[in-house]
Order: C-alpha cells, then sequence, then structure tokens
C-alpha cells in the first residue's frame, strides 16, 4: 500500500510539474528557477525573446553574472536568503545585461519554493521596465529642459549690451553642463571674407580650450559644413572617425580628440551667421532630439539678440547722422550764407566802387555754390536716412 501510494505521489508530482511548466513556459516574462547556490537551474522561452539569452548562456550560470556591479552585492544578498528557505519573497528593480550588451532595468518578484528531498529553491518573474523608467527620465528632462529654456528666454530679454558677454558665457556653462558636452561653442561665418571664427567656447574641467586655434578657418576647408548649415541643417556626427580620413572637416576635429559633435546654424531668415555646436572628447555622444531642439532654441535666441543689437547699432548711427545734419545745418550753412548776405547788403545800399562791385559779386557766386554744395550733401544724408541709398 505505501509503494503504490508513493508511486502515485511521484505521478501526481510530476505531472503537477509538468502542467507548471506548461503555464511558465507560456508567460511573456522570464522565469528563473535558482538553486541553493544561486545559480539558474531553469530558465522559460520568455528568457530568449526579452533577455536575448539561449539556454546554454543562462542554465548552469550564477544568476548574479548578469548583475550590474554597483548592485550585486545588496541583490546577492537578498538572493541568497530566497533560496537558503522556504517563505521568503523579495520585490526589487534592478539593472540586468541583456544579451545585446546594453543594461536594461527590470522589476523582478521571487519567492522560495521547496526542490526534491525539500531541497529549497528561488523562483524569479522578471519584467522589464525600461520604458516605463526611461518615460520617467524623459519627463524629468523635460521639464529640466524647460525651465532652462525659460531661464535663458527672460535672462536675454532686456539685456544691456555691456552684460552680453558674460551672459553667454555663463550660458554655455549651464547649457554645456546640462547636456553633458565637453565643450560648447559659438562661431560667424564672414562670408565677404569667406572665414569663420569662434567667437565664444565653454570647456568642462579637463578639456583644452581651442578658440585660439579657431580663428579665421577658411571655409573652403569646411565646405560641406558650410553648405549643410547653409540649407538649415543640422551638422551631426555621431563618431568622427567614421568620416574618410582626406574629409576636411575629420582633419580639423580630429587633432582636437572631438569623438562625437554636432553643430546647429544660426538662421535669419535664409541667412546663416553662424552655428552653435557642441564636442564629446572623453566619450562617443549621439545627441537626443531634446538636446537638438535645446540647441535650436538657444540658436534662434542668438540671432535674436544679434537682430536686436544690429538694430540698436544702426539707430545709433541713424541718430548720429542726424546730429550731422542739424550740425550742417546750424553752422556750414550759416557760414556761406552769412557772407551772401553781407554781399548783397553791401550792393544794396551802395556802398562798393565800379572796381570792388565784380569782386562781390564773385564772392556772392562762391557763397551761392559753396551753398548748393553744403545743401546737396544734406540732401544725400537725408536720403540714405529715409532708405533711399544703401547705408546698412
Amino acid at each position: 500500500m505505501s509503494n503504490r501510494t508513493h508511486h502515485f505521489g511521484d505521478a501526481r508530482a510530476n505531472q503537477d510539474k509538468w502542467h507548471y511548466r506548461y503555464i511558465v513556459e507560456g508567460l511573456n516574462d522570464p522565469i528563473f528557477i535558482l538553486d541553493s547556490e544561486c545559480q539558474i537551474s531553469y530558465a522559460n522561452k520568455a528568457c530568449l525573446a526579452v533577455l536575448g539569452y539561449g539556454p546554454d548562456e543562462l542554465l548552469g550560470h550564477s544568476f548574479n553574472k548578469f548583475l550590474h556591479k554597483e548592485e550585486a552585492v545588496e541583490i546577492g544578498k537578498n538572493l541568497a536568503g530566497l533560496t537558503q528557505g522556504t517563505g521568503h519573497e523579495l520585490h526589487i528593480e534592478h539593472r540586468l545585461l541583456t544579451g545585446n550588451g546594453n543594461w536594461e532595468v527590470f522589476e523582478t518578484c521571487g519567492k522560495s519554493l521547496s526542490g526534491q528531498a525539500d531541497q529549497p529553491l528561488g523562483m524569479l518573474h522578471l519584467r522589464n521596465i525600461t520604458k516605463q523608467k526611461q518615460t520617467g527620465v524623459d519627463l524629468k528632462t523635460q521639464a529640466r529642459l524647460l525651465e532652462l529654456l525659460m531661464d535663458i528666454s527672460t535672462t536675454y530679454i532686456n539685456i544691456p549690451l555691456d552684460k552680453l558677454d558674460s551672459s553667454l558665457k555663463k550660458s554655455l556653462e549651464v547649457l554645456g553642463k546640462y547636456i553633458g558636452a565637453d565643450r560648447f561653442y559659438i562661431f560667424e561665418y564672414d562670408f565677404k571674407q569667406n572665414i569663420s571664427r569662434n567667437t565664444y567656447e565653454w570647456c568642462s574641467d579637463g578639456i583644452e580650450p581651442e578658440i585660439e586655434n579657431l580663428q579665421s578657418i577658411p571655409l573652403t576647408e569646411i565646405t560641406d559644413w558650410v553648405e549643410c548649415h547653409q540649407r538649415g541643417d543640422i551638422m551631426h556626427i555621431p563618431d568622427v572617425f567614421e568620416l574618410p580620413i582626406e574629409n576636411g572637416v575629420r582633419q580639423i576635429l580630429e587633432p582636437q580628440e572631438i569623438k562625437s559633435m554636432i553643430a546647429v546654424p544660426m538662421m535669419d531668415e535664409k541667412q546663416c551667421l553662424g552655428f552653435v555646436g557642441l564636442d564629446s572628447v572623453r566619450v562617443q555622444h549621439c545627441y537626443s532630439n531634446a538636446e537638438k531642439k535645446l540647441l535650436t532654441v538657444f540658436a534662434n535666441m542668438l540671432v535674436s539678440i544679434h537682430n536686436r543689437f544690429f538694430t540698436l547699432e544702426a539707430l545709433y548711427m541713424q541718430n548720429d547722422k542726424f546730429k550731422q545734419i542739424a550740425w550742417m545745418q546750424s553752422h556750414l550753412v550759416r557760414a556761406p550764407l552769412a557772407r551772401m548776405m553781407g554781399l548783397c547788403s553791401l550792393l544794396e545800399r551802395g556802398k562798393y566802387s565800379e572796381v570792388s562791385k565784380p569782386e562781390i559779386l564773385e564772392g556772392i557766386n562762391r557763397s551761392a555754390n559753396e551753398l548748393d554744395q553744403i545743401i546737396r550733401n544734406i540732401s544725400k544724408k537725408t536720403d540714405i536716412l529715409n532708405g533711399h541709398d544703401k547705408y546698412i
């Protein structure tokens, strides 16, 4: 009777085992069973789809092997407790190395089980929450991004000219640190001289400045770069060393030990004034859409600043011209006019000799010509100020 009961119990246990395994194999989330040494003794099919590992890469290996080193010790203690006795449970979030070499975030639930001969086992149920976590990070990033853009916008609304230089340098530092760049800079294009020059630069600690080496760069050496910006496009190079060796852009970037870079044009309608750019020197970096947006907004703001101060400068110059005209009217016109009036008075009162009459008439004629030239000059300057001639 006892033997029959024993065999029945084994049969029932095997039936439950296969029924349980059938359910587990149908799950979309990875399921692991760990032995008392925290080695993987079972992994379902979802481990291949979700984690990118095959059975041979998992079975017999310690689960701790796939944990991030910053978390392995603490999680290892929790797993040891799980596999050393029944009744234990755990619920943790951690990073796990996937088969494609990426660290992804998982939510893991664990429970103690009893194996054959009451050998303690641990079952782990993993759920990939990387996207959910990334969404949370993205929301925080967007919030910080909006905060930065608001700060920048309010900083430059009515900034006086004497504060502009220091404010630009501070903005480069703040934005550069936020993005994690090694170098942040502003360049201007001078198409009359066919050169580009570095006007502002910020460097993180330990990064050599390059601004002194980047003055008067011939545009003929970076034609692809310039043409890209003139179209209003962003120049983004995730890996400088993928460019051809003879490429002019690579020949400029490589000596600076730049691994990745991005440069956003400053567009005033269809005219490209220059660009703002970031360098990654220590590690390669593929700049995100959010980072591109931030740079684009900053570039547009610089264009607005340029136009504002350009307009102010034009107004100052125009005001100077008005002052010149006022001075000409009050001084230059008065001198020949006074001479003419004096000579005409002599003629009117008859206080002249026949000998001096030609000299008086000649004096009037010279004064009239002088006055005519002065009036012409005033008229020309007035036309310029009224926009009838090119001035600025």
